[in-house]
């Protein structure tokens, strides 16, 4: 309660504040500040009329406010003061206090009325000695409590904050607990006190586990909550993490989004007051597809298992998921058995992911080998496929099969088989190679001739030509890195006779008598019925026809017919009649018809005597080393009055060529040796350089495969190629020639440097084309032991078009551990020029490589080389029990009759020796051939006894040696 104040003061007031006006204090703030200096108790009349005194003219003002003074009613000087706490927990007592005085003078024993707009108070209290009265307040509800205390016309009030209790209950609310990875839960946490008053104060935490399927904790947090924020919580596989921001609402917001698959547990806690709540997260649809646990390549007819595992985008396992199997067989190709086995199979063809996700598959690889193709789909995703590839292998080799084509040669000298050998296993699977490894070959023949497997499993040879009609038998044996497998088979190829192409019809003699005169009167008609290349036809139909009856009478054994006679000829493809003369003298024609082939032979018969000839051989066919008879038969026919002279028959025998000591060499070779000289070709060791030595051995070994009419060049090369000794392409067609080639391998330069080998093939090719000779097979052989780190055209690619246009073969080795070898390049090389590439694991392998080429690119059976053997006339000398004098020398002289001997060969074999025998002829002029002489036609066999080698060492030459202890 305010004071009175007495007019006049108000009075006072009003003129001291006009005075101010007059004197300049015109601000109105200036008049309000000394105006309220007083205090007038609830005038607001008159505190607005004090406003209009401030911005109006006093005079009015004052009028004004005299009469509002004489309306105003003085009260007395009793005053009522309450007082309390400003704030209390919601549920707690609270003691108001109302002081009442009159001019600070306490007034006891009044009663003052208490009332409250919240909560309970009690209603009245007295005042004491001190003027004091109490009251208790008490309000249950958390909100602004206003306290009023009231005496007569006299009240006050008070303002009591009253706050929420502490935290007795945590409540929660969500839309939903099951959602799908990836979505936000929205989850509220609400803090009441024990009366339901939200606490917004109280702090809370939320502890955050992470439950997997197996019901383990994979992650945990703890963070703060509070009303008024979100709290954004993501979740991962391997992490929690958060953010907050403010909001609007009395409760705290958890804004849950996890991509892990899982239960979330959101324990909120205040003080001893918790409560909790779970979130589950299930996997979204089907969006990853992995295949686990399979190898790429298992052997036919194998029963594995398969596993896969469903994922969603977020990797999270998928339970119960629907996986469909299928397979596919391998296709028919080169590499598998031509039969379609349709063996391969999965099981079950569907089944379901378990709660890791995971599905397993029982399945089994085709008989035949290949690709069996695995289709998988996940039904509950469309788009969700995977197709792989699980390589069936063959088996082991359980047999070997063997081919050819064309499916018939003729006996031509032309034609040949390529015959191809294939290891299988029980399936027919070719038995491929592991790498291009000589230890998977085939052996032909016993060993004679070695063939790598090809990328098909299949080695090859070429049988033929010949121009022999023959049965050829054939074996083919199996070898692999353990050595000989006992598996093996055999064929038979047949080089046949051709359609029939002439007709050879003789008569002889060809000249007879008249029937009228004395002496010889019959003519044996002799034919035979050839193919295009000179083998005779048995069973060939014959039509024998005597042109001219008038003259003579054709008869033939056997057959009723005469003249005009239906024949068919014998197993060797002959046939024959008689023709006997009558007595008129002319020619007379005999003509043989089959089908369009036809031959005729004239008889002259004669009216008068005459001498005549002809030659008898014995027997009518041979076969190789038979001996043929021949016989001169001259005759007088006719009573010829001469006396009978003496008749020379000398055989000429053939002087075309195919008496030379190599006429079964076929085809001239043109080769040139590329050896590599690097640096790591002195790897294993310096004394002797290996493995440059034993590929120097090899090299020269390879010369004695080849026959007089090769020839050969060397090239080495490092960082650089080099011509060690430029010999060019030398004839090997004496000892001093090849001895030349020896001596340019064996002076090839240290092992040092880079691998030029680009640059080499380009020499090679070089000299194949400028020096190579026009009728021969032009072969370069490669061997290195690396991969090209120098020179030009590093892949060979310049060298391929180089050697293909100039029909160049290149065969390639690799010499050493495939993994240090560009075994993809040499592979390029050899099969793009029609050659092949041979991998040799270590040097001593080298001269088995060297000696399987010179097998593949020669057209003769290299074990059979008998330098001089073919074609030379037989003459009946040998020297035996030979025993050198001191100095190591025997001499021995024999004739030969010149016009009998047309070629000459001696030959010496000797054992039990390690050292060589040098051997030359001396002729009767005195020329020198052999050693010390010219050595045209003088060969020193010393080739190695491996495998494709089955001779023991000899030499061709005369019977003249030197000191065997000479090396």
């Amino acid at each position: 309660m305010e004071p009175h104040i007495p007019m006049w003061q108000i009075l006072k007031k009003l003129m001291t504040l006009h005075l101010m006006q007059m004197k300049g204090y015109r601000s109105p703030f200036n008049f309000f500040q000394l105006f309220l200096s007083f205090s007038f108790h609830k005038s607001y009349i008159l505190k607005h009329t004090i406003y209009l005194l401030m911005v109006v003219k006093i005079i009015p003002a004052i009028f004004l406010l005299f009469i509002l003074a004489l309306s105003i009613t003085p009260v007395t000087g009793q005053t009522l003061e309450i007082s309390g706490p400003d704030a209390l927990e919601a549920g707690e007592d609270a003691v108001i206090y109302a002081t009442l005085s009159n001019n600070s003078t306490p007034i006891p024993v009044e009663i003052i009325n208490f009332s409250a707009d919240v909560g309970q108070i009690s209603s009245n209290g007295t005042t004491n000695a001190s003027g004091v009265a109490t009251a208790i307040f008490n309000s249950t509800e958390a909100k602004s409590a206003n306290i009023s205390a009231n005496y007569g016309s006299i009240s006050n009030n008070l303002s009591i904050n009253v706050e929420p209790a502490e935290v007795n209950l945590i409540d929660w609310s969500c839309k939903t607990q099951a959602l799908v990875v990836g979505n936000i839960s929205t989850i509220n946490f609400t803090a009441y006190d024990t009366y339901g008053n939200i606490n917004t104060t109280a702090p809370m935490d939320v502890e955050i586990s992470v439950i997997e399927y197996d019901n383990s904790i994979s992650n945990s947090s703890t963070l703060s909550l509070s009303a008024y924020n979100y709290t954004g919580i993501n979740i991962t596989a391997n992490s929690i993490t958060s953010n907050y921001s403010t909001s609007v609402h009395p409760f705290a917001t958890v804004l849950l989004n996890s991509t892990f698959a899982s239960v979330v547990n959101l324990n909120v806690s205040s003080g001893t007051v918790s409560n909790m709540t779970n979130i589950t997260y299930s996997p979204a649809i089907p969006s990853i597809l992995e295949i686990k646990s399979y190898d790429e390549e298992y052997t036919v007819n194998t029963t594995e298992n398969i596993s896969v595992n469903v994922y969603d985008r977020y990797r999270n396992p998928i339970n119960n998921s629907t996986v469909i199997f299928n397979i596919t067989p391998p296709i028919n190709t080169s590499y598998n058995s031509h039969i379609p086995y349709n063996s391969s199979e999965i099981h079950p063809s569907s089944t379901i992911t378990n709660i890791k996700g995971s599905a397993i598959a029982s399945f089994r690889t085709d008989k035949r080998a290949g690709d069996n193709i695995i289709n998988i789909s996940v039904s509950e995703n469309e788009t969700l496929y995977k197709e792989i590839s699980i390589t069936g292998i063959a088996d082991s080799a359980e047999d070997m099969h063997l081919t050819y084509t064309p499916s018939l040669c003729y006996a031509n000298n032309v034609d040949s088989y390529s015959l191809s050998a294939t290891p299988v296993d029980q399936f027919l699977n070719p038995i491929l190679p592991n790498g291009p490894n000589i230890k998977k070959q085939v052996y032909f023949n016993g060993g004679t001739t070695k063939i790598p497997l090809n990328p098909y499993g299949t080695a090859t040879t070429k049988v033929g030509p010949t121009p022999y009609v023959e049965n050829i038998s054939v074996t083919a044996s199996f070898r692999n890195e353990t050595g000989d497998t006992g598996i093996s088979n055999s064929t038979n190829v047949n080089f046949i006779k051709g359609e029939l192409a002439q007709i050879k019809l003789f008569a002889i003699p060809s000249t007879i008598l008249t029937k009228n005169l004395i002496g010889n009167h019959i003519s044996s008609i002799r034919g035979i019925a050839l193919d295009e290349w000179g083998h005779s036809l048995s069973d060939v139909n014959i039509s024998l026809v005597n042109t001219n009856v008038s003259m003579g009478n054709l008869t033939m054994e056997g057959i009723n017919e005469t003249n005009s006679i239906n024949t068919t000829t014998n197993s060797a493809g002959r046939f024959s009649a008689t023709f006997e003369s009558r007595n008129l003298e002319g020619n007379c024609t005999i003509n043989a018809t089959s089908g369009d082939i036809k031959s005729s032979t004239i008889i002259d018969i004669h009216d008068s005597p005459f001498i005549t000839s002809w030659v008898n051989i014995t027997p009518a066919t041979v076969d190789s080393g038979d001996i043929i008879n021949v016989t001169t038969v001259v005759s007088v026919e006719g009573e010829l009055p001469v006396t009978r002279q003496a008749a020379t028959a000398m055989l000429t025998l053939d002087k075309s060529g195919s008496m030379d000591p190599d006429s079964y060499a076929g085809t001239p070779l043109d080769v040139v040796l590329v050896l590599d000289r690097s640096g790591s070709m002195q790897f294993l060791g310096t004394s002797p350089q290996q493995p440059l030595t034993d590929a120097q051995t090899a090299a020269k070994t390879f010369l004695d495969n080849l026959v007089s009419n090769s020839q050969v060049g060397v090239i080495s090369f490092s960082s650089y190629y080099n011509i060690d000794e430029d010999i060019g392409l030398t004839l090997l067609n004496s000892s001093s020639n090849k001895q030349l080639v020896r001596n340019a391998i064996d002076a090839m330069e240290s092992a040092n440097g880079g691998t030029a080998m680009g640059d080499a093939l380009a020499r090679a090719n070089d000299a194949l084309i400028n020096e190579g000779r026009n009728d021969s097979s032009k072969v370069i052989i490669l061997l290195t032991d690396g991969v090209a780190t120098s020179g030009d055209d590093r892949d060979g690619s310049e060298a391929i078009d180089d050697a293909n246009s100039h029909g160049i073969t290149i065969y390639t080795i690799g010499l050493g551990s495939s993994d240090y070898i560009d075994e993809p390049t040499l592979q390029n090389i050899a099969t793009a020029t029609d050659g092949t590439y041979y991998n040799a694991p270590t040097s001593s392998d080298l001269q088995e490589v060297y000696n399987s080429i010179a097998q593949n690119i020669s057209d003769y059976d290299v074990t059979d080389i008998e330098y001089g053997e073919e074609g030379f006339t037989p003459y009946s000398y040998k020297a035996e029990d030979v025993n050198l004098n001191s100095s190591y020398h025997y001499e021995d002289s024999f004739w030969i009759n010149k016009t009998n001997i047309n070629d000459l060969k001696v030959r010496l074999d000797w054992i039990n020796s390690s050292n060589d025998l040098e051997l030359s002829l001396i002729s009767p002029s005195g020329k020198i051939y052999g050693a010390n002489g010219d050595t045209t036609g003088y060969y020193f066999d010393d080739r190695q006894a491996i495998d494709i080698d089955v001779r023991s060492v000899q030499k061709d030459a005369s019977i003249y040696s030197g000191n065997p202890d000479d090396s």
